[in-house]
């Protein structure tokens, strides 16, 4: 069996070669496939049924128009060195390890929290002004019905649930953060900032907030102490207990452009003009920096605590991943798995004969080296859709979803609520739309 990582890169890298697809109206989808449902393969006895599989790569085909044409779709198989036979075993592949997942959740009496999972449905489908707006949009990010996007969030808790069970996290020692720190620091570099928010309160308008800000930044100048007035003035409740501070700009929520602007002309000690922000009115003050020469080495003993404990949080967080990768491909390997031959006349399947390319035209390839979500720092943010991110990152706070919605139905993609409410990734997958029929099945 390959690896995790290995299968969301092979899958993935269909999905990126559609990114330059023409849009067009589709042909009406041929009318094939199992005229009985047949096990596609058995894990440990149980089976995973051919019609799913199905499901799955006819959903992923749904998400692109272009797709339905057999040409275009046997034309991105080939792009991405894939065949209808290729494709399905690695399908097959991760609804295997879904299953030992499962299985191996249930060993360690773990099951999914049903409320969290409907709260994040329900919030979800409030979004839309219509049950069928709702069902077109799980259809347009990859799922094949609302099961399977049920499905699809309780792997994502039953995995993270299992990685915190299975995996301990552990603190690395001063060396090893001896090792990493100093080059991954360089990443974290820039500045630490305090301010002073205004905001207009009651009946008063923009003029009376500058004119505020504009009085405070007046006593500013005649050597009143910019902690004092934070706490006197500042409408950021957060921050203006701490004077005001808002921590280093690569750690800290962002305030927009016009605020990373004002900072980075600052000097350590240098306070703004006020600048105005979506957030509001900000007098910003630099109170220190963090800059290590690119040519010379970082000390270790110059990297600001907040900075470092983020490298030492990051680290326990890769070194986790990775032991719960190991862990996986350990149950794989003591698993007992059979793969059932191809049926004939499955829905996706196409001659691929006229697009496959000659072996000497076929660079070598590593897919364990191919860049995937699952590789990456996921601060990142997701997709237009987040329906399709929801349920492909998974959760490393499962546990702490409210399924947020807002108060407007839209026929438009899910949006935020519907992320959150299982919790954000910590570096497994995200991506574009059609990342996300990826993303729904491989929620590592």
């Amino acid at each position: 069996m390959k690896s995790s990582v290995a299968k969301i890169a092979i899958i993935s890298l269909l999905c990126a070669t559609l990114v330059g697809a023409l849009p067009g109206c589709a042909p009406e989808p041929k009318q094939t496939g199992l005229i009985s449902d047949t096990i596609a393969a058995t894990v440990n006895g149980i089976p995973v049924m051919e019609s799913r599989v199905t499901d799955y790569i006819e959903a992923f085909r749904k998400t692109q128009d272009i797709l339905q044409y057999p040409e275009e779709w046997a034309k991105t198989l080939a792009n991405a060195k894939l065949t209808p036979e290729t494709l399905r075993e690695n399908i097959i592949e991760t609804f295997v390890e879904e299953q030992l997942i499962r299985q191996a959740a249930k060993d360690y009496g773990i099951e999914p929290d049903r409320d969290v999972i409907d709260n994040t449905i329900d919030n979800s489908r409030l979004r839309f002004s219509s049950e069928e707006a709702w069902l077109e949009e799980l259809t347009r990010v990859g799922y094949a019905s609302e099961y399977e996007y049920r499905a699809s969030l309780e792997d994502s808790y039953l995995r993270d649930a299992l990685k915190e069970a299975a995996i301990l996290l552990q603190e690395p020692t001063v060396e090893e953060l001896q090792e990493v720190a100093p080059e991954e620091s360089r990443k974290y570099a820039g500045k630490r900032s305090a301010h002073i928010l205004f905001r207009a309160e009651g009946d008063q308008t923009a003029e009376d907030v500058k004119a505020e800000a504009e009085q405070v930044e007046a006593q500013l100048d005649e050597g009143a102490n910019f902690s004092e007035m934070a706490e006197l003035f500042s409408e950021d409740n957060t921050t203006n207990k701490n004077g005001g501070d808002v921590g280093w700009d690569k750690l800290s929520p962002s305030y927009g452009s016009a605020y990373t602007t004002a900072l980075d002309l600052l000097s350590v000690g240098e306070y703004s003009d006020p600048i105005e922000t979506s957030f509001g009115i900000h007098i910003i003050y630099c109170t220190a920096e963090f800059m290590p020469d690119p040519g010379k080495p970082v000390p270790y003993e110059s990297i600001p605590a907040e900075i470092l404990k983020r490298i030492s949080d990051d680290y326990v967080l890769e070194k986790q991943n990775q032991q719960f990768t190991d862990y996986i491909n350990s149950l794989i390997a003591q698993a007992t798995i059979v793969i059932a031959p191809m049926p004939d006349n499955l829905p996706y399947m196409v001659d691929m004969s006229l697009y496959l390319p000659a072996e000497s035209d076929i660079p070598p390839s590593k897919p364990d080296k191919v860049t995937t979500p699952e590789a990456e720092d996921t601060t990142k943010q997701g997709s237009d859709s987040d329906i399709g991110e929801t349920a492909g990152n998974g959760s490393d706070n499962a546990s702490n979803a409210t399924g947020e919605g807002s108060g407007e139905n839209t026929d438009g993609a899910i949006v935020e609520g519907s992320s959150d409410a299982v919790g954000d990734s910590t570096g497994e997958e995200a991506g574009s739309v059609t990342d996300d029929i990826s993303d729904s099945v491989n929620p590592d």
